[in-house]
């Protein structure tokens, strides 16, 4: 009986080191709000990492030319208008569509970024 309490408890202690985190695929169409300006251009992902802090951060190539590095995903949403997306017309709104859903253990977002939330260069 003590034995199955311990499975208990080390069954607790990895439920606690697990995150929940959403993420866009690599090549998704999406649009970004360019320097978190408020408007939102088309463009895809062209890479993802994860922060220090274990959030996505994303950079995205936007089709005027435009370059984005480290955006985070509150300033992107799907691309409803880009037939890649046609079938997310269906079920989600234009708002701010939640992309799909990945748990990974914390201690695997080691990998690091700068912690500027965005910077671009012009075309």
């Amino acid at each position: 009986e003590e034995d199955e309490e311990e499975e208990e408890d080390d069954d607790e202690k990895v439920k606690e080191k697990t995150i929940k985190i959403t993420f866009f695929e690599v090549g998704a169409r999406v649009e970004g709000d360019y320097d978190a300006g408020g408007e939102y251009f088309p463009g895809f992902i062209s890479s993802l990492s994860l922060g220090r802090d274990g959030q996505p951060k994303y950079d995205i190539k936007y089709d005027d030319g435009d370059f984005e590095k480290n955006v985070l995903r509150e300033f992107i949403r799907y691309d409803l208008n880009h037939p890649a997306n046609s079938h997310r017309k269906r079920t989600l709104s234009s708002s701010s569509p939640p992309p799909p859903t990945t748990t990974l253990p914390s201690s695997s977002s080691s990998s690091s970024s700068s912690s500027s939330s965005s910077s671009s260069s012009s075309s």
